[in-house]
């Protein structure tokens, strides 16, 4: 009985180990995915900060056996800070991550392709895809390992746009910050030539969604330390508030040195050859600017006014003859002299002086006669 019990219970042991072992391989297989970040990644945005249209790439390697100073892909097995990729035999989960966008970067959000085995025949990825601005006409690519894509008789592929995006938020990192929807299954189409689409449509503002990507073998087992590459590629539109290009820059504000007015040139007609050469010679006073409204356009705020001037008691004013065509009448000068008017005062004066000189010569011309006789 005893001996029955002790059998019973080693199986049960036994059973409790191999679940926890299986619990932590499935640990193992999904922690990694928080740490995909390499020292040697080049940024996968394409288009510049400033831009509406959103073109973002990724690509990534998944081997077994990669080093950081594989001659393929160097420097993509140690973290931002130098440091070894965790994970020990499963490090490379971590590391082989060769272009993407992600915000460890400053990058505007998420476009990775995070990678594991499954088992011999499994060979998982996972493409990553968020935005912390709001995006319109999403559409992204997943190109499959060129050894998969030139044998695809030999594969099947499986697609799951659900299950992940309930769990990405437990990834750790900035995956946390992000509000993750699963699409539609009619949103992502298998092209049948080794690339697979995602119509995603409209992004919210820090919203995201991830699918998983099952390749299995069917011919025969992966060999794991050969370097599988994929790729992606994401476009879409930032709306016109998000878009730095279509924002108006401020107007300079004006420099508080300066006091002059800005001289603006009246925009004046070519003379034509029939015209004078000097329109001032031929202006009548119809055509003379009045003193109350000068002409449009042609005589800034601070320029002289024509001044009032006294002829023999009565007031006139002296108008400003228009400016030649293309020169400011800001530069014009005024002429305030008085003009000599032909008045009847002057007249009479010299009538009288002439006349007395006359009879001056007529009285000397009879005083020499009287004398004479």
């Amino acid at each position: 009985m005893n001996d029955s019990k002790t059998a019973k219970s080693t199986r049960l042991s036994r059973k409790c180990a191999a679940i926890g072992a299986a619990a932590l391989t499935s640990l193992a297989i999904v922690v990694p995915t928080a740490s995909a970040t390499n020292l040697g990644i080049t940024s996968g945005v394409m288009t510049p900060s400033n831009s509406c249209s959103v073109s973002w790439v990724a690509a990534s390697v998944i081997d077994s056996d990669l080093t950081n100073d594989d001659p393929n892909y160097p420097g993509l097995m140690v973290d931002l800070d130098g440091n070894p990729m965790p994970g020990g035999n499963g490090a490379f989960t971590n590391g082989g991550y060769i272009q993407e966008v992600n915000p460890a970067y400053g990058h505007p959000g998420y476009l990775e392709l995070t990678h594991f085995y499954l088992d011999d025949t499994k060979q998982v990825w996972r493409p990553v895809i968020a935005s912390e601005k709001p995006m319109s006409n999403v559409q992204a690519t997943f190109t499959l390992p060129e050894q998969v894509r030139s044998n695809l008789s030999d594969y099947s592929i499986s697609l799951d746009v659900q299950s992940v995006n309930t769990k990405i938020g437990a990834w750790g990192g900035t995956y946390g910050d992000y509000t993750w929807e699963a699409m539609d299954p009619s949103q992502l189409v298998d092209n049948g030539d080794g690339t697979i689409t995602a119509n995603i449509g409209n992004l919210e503002a820090m919203h995201g969604t991830v699918f998983q990507v099952v390749i299995t073998s069917n011919a025969a087992n992966f060999v794991k330390t050969d370097q599988f590459v994929t790729a992606a590629a994401l476009t879409g539109t930032y709306p016109d508030s998000e878009c730095p290009e279509l924002v108006e820059p401020e107007p300079e504000p004006a420099d508080p040195e300066s006091t002059e007015p800005e001289e603006t040139k009246p925009e004046t007609e070519e003379p034509k050859d029939s015209e004078p050469d000097n329109p001032s010679d031929e202006t009548t006073a119809s055509e003379v600017p009045s003193v109350d409204e000068p002409a449009s356009g042609d005589q800034p705020e601070s320029s002289v006014q024509p001044e009032e001037t006294a002829v023999l008691g009565h007031s006139t004013v002296a108008p400003t003859a228009p400016a030649a065509a293309g020169v400011s009448d800001a530069t014009t000068p005024v002429n305030n002299e008085p003009a000599l008017a032909n008045t009847g005062v002057e007249v009479r004066t010299s009538l009288l002086i002439a006349l007395a000189l006359i009879i001056s010569g007529a009285t000397i011309m009879m005083l020499r006669r009287r004398s004479h006789g």
